[in-house]
């Protein structure tokens, strides 16, 4: 189950990157971080020209809402149950990825408001959808991951305190079965 969620995540990430460096170099083209700094001076040798914009909004409508079904739709097949232990685990987990959301969104609102541009209007706002989707993702994955009865039951049969990946539980299993 958690393989469905590491796919999606990895797509989004695969988008974020390009998105970031696309509104950093929009900024730095414009002028708002400055002119003799470090990140000036590496986008000025990269001379990166982003095709992100107005143009592109088909393409990330259609890519953010396949990527939101196949999340949600894995999502509701998660058997949750009772355990505050697990909640705690995700709340602690997830705290990183709402700073990356939070973060993303002053950022995008600064450098929109500052260069009141469309283009940077729409590439910010599908930097902050992309965010709010790896954020959703992984909570997905963890649920995946810390809910999975299997991993449960084998952890109680052998004693352990840490989590076996999904994979050995099977040759552990298979192993026995022999």
């Amino acid at each position: 189950m958690k393989e469905k969620f590491r796919s999606a995540l990895g797509i989004s990430y695969f988008i974020y990157i390009p998105l970031f460096i696309s509104i950093i170099n929009k900024a730095v083209q414009i002028g708002l971080l400055g002119e003799d700094n470090f990140i000036t001076q590496i986008f000025e040798k990269i001379n990166f020209e982003s095709p992100v914009g107005v143009g592109s909004t088909l393409f990330f409508i259609i890519f953010y809402a396949m990527t939101f079904y196949i999340v949600k739709s894995d999502t509701d097949e998660i058997i949750v149950y009772e355990d505050d232990n697990i909640k705690n685990k995700i709340y602690k987990k997830l705290i990183i990825y709402k700073i990356m959301v939070v973060l993303t969104i002053v950022l995008c609102t600064y450098i929109t408001l500052a260069s009141n541009n469309i283009d940077i209007l729409f590439t910010s706002i599908f930097l902050i959808v992309d965010s709010v989707l790896i954020l959703y993702a992984k909570k997905g994955y963890l649920k995946s991951y810390l809910y999975n009865r299997q991993l449960q039951w084998f952890k109680e049969i052998n004693n352990e305190d840490i989590y076996k990946d999904t994979y050995k539980w099977r040759k552990n299993v298979s192993l026995m079965d022999m």
